[in-house]
């Protein structure tokens, strides 16, 4: 039989790894300078941002240069509307020292879980008798699945409810220190290069692709336990 603390922590492992992830799948996906260009493009951007495609994917670049600390700063210049000007303004480029902090706190964040994922999952591995081991894996990881649905239904239904309300609120969360992050699309450039319809783009993507690993994972160790409950009769006879 497989202790309670053991079957605990194997659905703990699982929900450190899924979290993991999907965190992972968030940062690259938000990191793909292929996204951002073919939404900026389908979108037509340009109009709002008054910069070319072009100039709006260096503006990107440039941003995630300094995010991953490959630049010390985000100035950049590009023809704005027929005229050379700074894309970001001085509030903007604060409230990137926060998301750049965020950024690579999410990051560690994302190894941490993993790392820790792996190494609960290896210990209730070896605690585990023989026999035991898949039957183990397949309920920990129902259970770590079932932890993360019901965190991830919550924030879905938040999300399709008023996506708006939603994206403010996770705002004031991340940053409450400042309201750098609250910008005019009268003026600001940044705002209209990434607008909510980008995140949702992102975050659904991320959802979508995230769902369908955990589908994989669930067929896969399915047929792993078919196969060991075979293996275990025909040894039997």
């Amino acid at each position: 039989m497989i202790p309670k603390r053991i079957k605990f922590l194997s659905g703990l492992g699982w929900y450190l790894i899924s979290a993991a992830f999907l965190g992972a799948l968030l940062l690259g996906f938000f990191f793909s300078s292929t996204l951002y260009r073919s939404y900026y493009s389908a979108h037509d951007l340009q109009k709002d941002s008054g910069m070319s495609v072009e100039a709006g994917t260096e503006a990107y670049r440039v941003l995630l240069d300094y995010l991953s600390s490959k630049r010390d700063d985000i100035t950049v210049y590009e023809p704005v509307n027929g005229y050379e000007q700074a894309v970001y303004l001085p509030d903007e480029v604060l409230h990137m020292q926060d998301v750049k902090v965020l950024f690579q706190r999410s990051e560690a964040g994302a190894f941490g879980f993993f790392l820790a994922g792996l190494l609960v999952l290896g210990y209730c591995f070896v605690r585990t008798p023989h026999g035991y081991r898949t039957s183990l894996l397949v309920e920990g990881f129902h259970r770590g699945i079932l932890i993360n649905g019901a965190i991830l239904a919550a924030i879905a239904l938040l999300v399709l409810v008023d996506f708006d309300a939603f994206w403010y609120r996770i705002h004031l969360i991340l940053f409450p220190d400042n309201t750098y992050w609250l910008m005019d699309p009268n003026v600001s450039i940044m705002i209209n290069m990434f607008p909510e319809g980008y995140w949702f783009l992102v975050i659904v993507l991320s959802l979508c692709i995230w769902i369908a690993t955990q589908i994989l994972i669930e067929l896969l160790l399915r047929r792993v336990r078919v196969h060991g409950i075979r293996q275990a009769k025909h040894a039997s006879v």
